[in-house]
């Protein structure tokens, strides 16, 4: 210990600009006793307490993430990669993120690697909120070859819109890592041929991670899928359905259809169900049968009024369904909105809504708003 406080005594003597020193042999302090237990093993290794203390990783994912880092032996190249992160734009959360994700981009050599091809990237229009987006999407945009024209490629193919763009970076992360001719551009054209425009493929981008990223083969099955549920590839209902069945299983489907025929649905039903809403698809199996054991129950729904109208099952039990039934049960006791069919009330826009039943009958019954609030926060009488 005595030759330690002297190392200590000496730096502290010395300038600020032995800092960085101090605190590499602090953090080797700290884990000496683990290595002299079992230098071996990988807790034992400073970049866990780094990882914790400068990064915010627990300490079972500091573990983890450092053993891709054993060959480093002071924190100067980490802290030079986090401060350049934080310069770029990225807050302590999104660096924690990205770190989990890819722990040896604290490897990286920040001015060699790292500023060389963000000035590359600032340079092509990707700069401010949109290489933070990018980065933040991706922390390989640093690390990758051919990022830059991936890029260029994505946001031409959006219509240049940098909205939509970070939203389809964002939704799709692993798109900088695959060679667009190769990987990309066959299921394009694909698509193309089947009638689907640029913007049809990118509002499904957006909707379904990783989807322009699946093979061909996979890809026809999906547009088969869609089209022997009904849905035309002319018809505007495609796109969305496209987009639902590109996020559920082959067998998940199926039990989504015998999850209706069971309410004596038949299959042509169900099929016309799910053209007017494909929504209706992703709903889980516990979701549907409590909003089927509501609208059949409490809200007086006839089956066929379901069936017809199967986009009461894509609205919110909770926050929609039961507290306007609510209201509207107080309302047509007083002889108030009688004429009003449940679809009609629960298909208006929120602000609406509450224009028309709400603040129109308050003189009437005051304290209605506050019913309601209390409604849509799941506190209804009994």
């Amino acid at each position: 210990m005595a030759p330690l406080l002297q190392k200590l005594s000496f730096l502290l003597r010395t300038s600020s600009s032995s800092f960085h020193l101090l605190r590499s042999l602090l953090l080797s302090t700290a884990t000496a006793s683990k290595k002299a237990q079992n230098p071996y093993a990988p807790e034992s290794h400073f970049m866990v307490d780094y990882l914790v203390s400068s990064i915010g990783l627990s300490r079972d994912q500091a573990i983890k993430a450092s053993k891709g880092l054993a060959h480093l032996r002071s924190p100067d190249r980490p802290d030079a990669v986090v401060g350049f992160l934080k310069r770029t734009g990225l807050s302590d959360a999104h660096i924690k993120s990205l770190i989990s994700w890819h722990p040896k981009l604290l490897c990286a050599n920040t001015e060699k690697t790292l500023e060389r091809r963000a000035k590359e990237l600032e340079e092509g229009g990707f700069s401010g909120p949109l290489l933070v987006q990018v980065v933040r999407s991706n922390p390989f945009a640093f690390t990758i070859n051919g990022v830059l024209q991936r890029l260029q490629f994505w946001k031409e193919f959006v219509g240049g819109d940098n909205t939509v763009f970070s939203k389809v970076v964002r939704r799709n992360r692993m798109l900088i890592n695959y060679d667009i001719e190769r990987k990309v551009v066959p299921n394009i054209t694909l698509l193309r041929n089947y009638g689907l425009s640029d913007k049809d493929i990118t509002l499904v981008m957006m909707r379904v991670n990783g989807f322009i990223l699946r093979s061909p083969i996979s890809i026809k099955h999906l547009l088969k899928q869609t089209e022997d549920l009904g849905f035309s590839p002319e018809s505007k209902m495609f796109v969305q359905a496209l987009s639902v069945v590109a996020m559920i299983k082959s067998t998940t489907l199926q039990k989504k259809i015998e999850l209706f025929k069971s309410f004596g649905w038949s299959k042509d039903e169900v099929h016309k169900a799910f053209r007017k809403c494909p929504n209706v698809l992703s709903l889980a199996e516990e979701n549907v049968r409590l909003k089927m054991d509501f609208l059949l129950g409490k809200a007086g729904c006839l089956p066929v009024y379901i069936k017809e109208r199967p986009m009461l099952l894509a609205y919110s039990l909770e926050k929609r369904l039961v507290p306007r039934h609510h209201v509207m049960s107080i309302l047509k006791e007083k002889g108030i909105g009688k004429y009003f069919s449940f679809y009609s009330v629960v298909g208006l826009p929120e602000k609406n809504f509450v224009e028309k039943f709400i603040r129109r009958n308050e003189k009437g019954m005051p304290g209605l708003d506050k019913v309601y609030a209390a409604a849509c926060a799941g506190v209804i009488p009994t």
